[in-house]
């Protein structure tokens, strides 16, 4: 005896796909569904959709049969919606429902109608889908319009945009078309904007200057700012930089983003636009509206980005806020046709954030490439990163003289930023994983810079010539897993570098134990020049700096 449940309660399983012989009972079951059937009317079309093509065929056999139950054949052309928008059906049995659901807008009922509209609004842009949707749309009743207007606004072109722009500016609109159709007409707005126009191709100049006086906010890991806001004052002399919060500095500049780009120490930077104060606290969406439409926003957004200027907004940490993001991007588009709201296909995104009673708005270009990183041939587990390298190089200093060691070669990316940054006697690096080194062998050469590379441990080993500089990043925390020996080791380490290095030598690194390296450092005779908490993502480490001022028999540097 068979145990397989009834068909009734199999159809409900998403996992179950109905037998050929099966198809026919599927479909009687949809038929003869009434309203308190709703849900195995339900289950049913899922089940005939996950048939495929052979499901197809079934439906659109008995499609005129039912001519007489509407519910039954919206329910039918729902079934077909689901099947076109399968790519496993073949371009045959696609022809083919798009014919059954294209006849489905005669429908003599209406449920048979918007059933239609409503597939057709998920096949994706199509020339003529959208001819018979706007044939429907100039005598549709408010309910069928509405169907037709968001399945336009999906997959219609510039005529659909005509057409409902037509709408807009009519007075035959009822309140419950209002949101519909703006929203149609949103979507609709991004097309031009991603087909043929210059933007297309070229949307942001990294070689355009910013507008004069431009605010440019530079992000990056807290505990890092004043060395960001260093490197800033050592790039643009004479420019006016703050440190603004934790891990976010100001520069006030009318640099391109091509320069921008070269500051190393920072994660990204954005655009802090105008904040505006609204009458009433909590109107997050006009304070957004003003900020985006500010005449200083457009000058920045006109001076670097070529054709309309495409953009998503981001609710930190608010979800989605589709709602009020549709109710943004409306008002915007009306204020500022130029600014166009498109989540698929933006270059910009502006980032939304509300505390203390006030909206804040902050623009990011999106999809740049990072002139930084375009080395980078390889990674490992627990490598480091390229700005905690970067900022580990400055901590360090540069110097011609120096030879320059990371005992926890890793990726190599310490090695890369010393090497990148200015002139040096010899770049070495070791590490106990050779598959490491291999990748580190890549980094380097890519980069162009010159490194010998080695296995080792970072307690024993010795390069070739003596270190007087030791620059490293140890793999831990949440990085790489690593057991609890861990402070034994790193002991071990410093222990070494103490006795490795010469006097006016010095160690730079991070560390996951602060107290316990300094304790270590300072038992060894090293002395502790700089200690600096830093948010490694989720933990906070401290990057320090020992010097090594004499040597054991009391001599000094």
């Amino acid at each position: 005896m068979s145990n397989r449940p009834p068909l009734r309660a199999a159809i409900a399983d998403p996992s179950f796909t109905p037998a050929a012989k099966e198809g026919e009972a599927v479909l009687a079951l949809l038929i003869d569904a009434d309203e308190a059937d709703e849900k195995v009317r339900e289950h049913a079309e899922r089940a005939l959709a996950r048939m495929g093509a052979s499901g197809a065929a079934l439906v659109q056999t008995h499609l005129a049969a039912v001519e007489t139950q509407p519910e039954a054949r919206a329910a039918m052309l729902r079934v077909l919606g689901r099947v076109a928008q399968r790519r496993d059906v073949g371009t045959e049995t696609q022809a083919s429902v798009l014919q059954s659901l294209l006849g489905g807008l005669d429908d003599v009922d209406p449920r048979g109608q918007r059933a239609a509209a409503q597939a057709l609004g998920k096949l994706g842009e199509s020339e003529p889908v959208e001819t018979a949707l706007l044939a429907k749309l100039g005598g549709a009743a408010p309910p069928l319009r509405r169907t037709l207007v968001e399945a336009l606004g999906k997959v219609g072109g510039a005529r659909a945009l005509e057409a409902l722009r037509a709408i807009d500016a009519g007075t035959e609109k009822d309140a419950s078309q209002s949101k519909v159709l703006a929203d149609a007409l949103t979507k609709l707005l991004r097309v031009p904007a991603r087909e043929g126009s210059v933007a297309s191709v070229t949307p942001i100049d990294l070689r355009a200057r910013l507008p004069r006086d431009t605010e440019v906010v530079f992000h990056c890991r807290g505990g890092l700012e004043a060395l960001v806001e260093d490197e800033l004052n050592q790039r643009f002399r004479g420019e006016r930089t703050r440190i603004a919060r934790v891990g976010a500095v100001m520069l006030v500049t009318d640099r391109p983003l091509a320069e921008l780009q070269e500051v190393r120490t920072p994660l990204y930077f954005g655009f802090p636009l105008p904040a505006p104060e609204v009458e009433k606290s909590g109107e997050s969406s006009a304070a957004v509206v003003s900020a985006m439409t500010h005449e200083r926003t457009r000058a920045l957004l006109a001076a670097i980005t070529r054709g309309p200027v495409r953009y998503r907004l981001e609710w930190a940490a608010a979800g989605h806020q589709r709602g009020a993001t549709y109710e943004c991007a409306r008002e915007i588009g009306r204020i500022s046709p130029m600014l166009v709201n498109d989540p698929r296909g933006s270059d910009w995104e502006a980032v939304v954030a509300i505390g203390r009673g006030r909206t804040f708005v902050e623009l990011w270009p999106r999809g740049l490439d990072d002139p930084r990183t375009r080395w980078r041939r390889g990674d490992v587990a627990g490598a480091s990163h390229p700005t905690i390298a970067a900022a580990l190089v400055r901590i360090a200093g540069i110097d011609g003289r120096d030879v320059v060691w990371d005992p926890f070669v890793g990726s190599g990316l310490e090695l890369v930023e010393r090497g990148l940054a200015g002139d040096v006697r010899a770049l070495y690096g070791s590490d106990l994983d050779e598959k490491a080194l291999e990748v580190a062998h890549r980094n380097l050469k890519s980069a162009g810079v010159r490194a010998q590379l080695f296995v080792g441990d970072a307690r024993r080993a010795r390069p070739e010539l003596a270190p007087t500089v030791i620059i490293t990043n140890p793999p831990f925390g949440k990085r790489v897993r690593i057991d609890d020996d861990v402070g034994e080791l790193l002991d071990g380490f410093v222990a070494h570098a103490a006795a490795l290095l010469p006097v006016g030598g010095s160690l730079v690194w991070i560390s996951p134990r602060a107290d316990r390296s300094v304790a270590k450092a300072e038992a060894c005779g090293l002395t502790v020049d700089l200690r600096m908490p830093v948010d490694m993502g989720g933990f906070t480490a401290e990057a320090q700096r020992f010097l090594k001022k004499s040597s054991g028999d009391g001599r000094k540097a």
